[in-house]
């Protein structure tokens, strides 16, 4: 819990840094005005969460079943969510956050702000493991994780499957869904700062366990600040695949790693 401790305190010394870093190199404010409402946000949301679900309770296991699942209801948000966009946004699909130019001071900036946010994530994922064992808590490992790790060491084709599914399929359509839907609709109702904390919320208890939120709801905020900043769907999808890319190296070649994070 020390380290976990030191770690977080460190992150949000070096958030500041992040964000001043950021904006030279993206300067300026960059706000999206939306035209659909919050009936449609949901209508989204439920076939995010839901076709997984619903496939999750009609198919057997199988292996590659849980990443599937996810592509599956991330294809039918954005699916939908492309439709709104085309029928009520002057500027169609594009308003998700495919905007022309701009894009490398915008990976640029993504970069930026992950390599400071990197203390503040890896400390809150600590700093709850050890709070948690602290009052005796069975810590429960990622089991999407721990099947994409055990795919990855079997090797063939299916391994190859599951890492382009873990760090560049999910993360893009998830980055479509929350920072270029959702997002923009909660900073336009709830303020820049409300907005980012509604859709970080939203996208962190999607996942499982809630033994990982408090990491996963900081990386989520490190992905909507750089959509804010860049409104670059491509640059908030640069730091999540980043980040799962990173962690499963590190997990596959340092095996002693995996008890801070899985």
């Amino acid at each position: 819990m020390t380290i976990g401790l030191a770690l977080f305190a460190a992150g949000l010394v070096l958030l500041p840094v992040a964000l001043l870093l950021v904006r030279r190199i993206y300067p300026g404010r960059n706000p999206y005005f939306l035209r659909y409402g919050f009936a449609k946000a949901v209508v989204a949301f439920l076939l995010y969460a839901g076709v997984p679900a619903l496939g999750g309770a009609l198919l057997p296991e199988f292996a590659l079943r849980a990443p599937l699942l996810s592509l599956a209801g991330g294809l039918a948000a954005f699916g939908y969510a492309a439709a709104v966009c085309r029928r009520m946004q002057p500027e169609g699909w594009r308003a998700l956050g495919f905007h022309a130019g701009g894009h490398p001071r915008a990976f640029g900036a993504a970069g930026a702000a992950l390599l400071f946010a990197l203390p503040a994530i890896l400390g809150a994922g600590e700093l709850t493991r050890g709070l948690l064992e602290l009052y005796g808590h069975a810590l429960q490992p990622q089991p999407l994780l721990l099947g994409l790790l055990e795919l990855l060491e079997q090797g063939g084709p299916r391994a190859l499957a599951a890492l382009l599914l873990a760090v560049l399929a999910l993360p893009l359509l998830e980055e479509i869904f929350f920072r270029g839907f959702l997002q923009p609709l909660c900073t336009q109702n709830f303020g820049d700062r409300g907005g980012l904390v509604v859709t970080s919320l939203l996208f962190t208890v999607l996942h499982q366990p809630a033994d990982v939120w408090p990491g996963l709801f900081v990386l989520s905020m490190v992905c909507g600040g750089v959509m804010l900043r860049t409104q670059r769907v491509l640059a908030a999808w640069a730091v999540h695949a980043l980040w799962n890319g990173g962690v499963l190296a590190v997990l596959l070649y340092c095996p002693e790693a995996r008890q801070w994070l899985l």
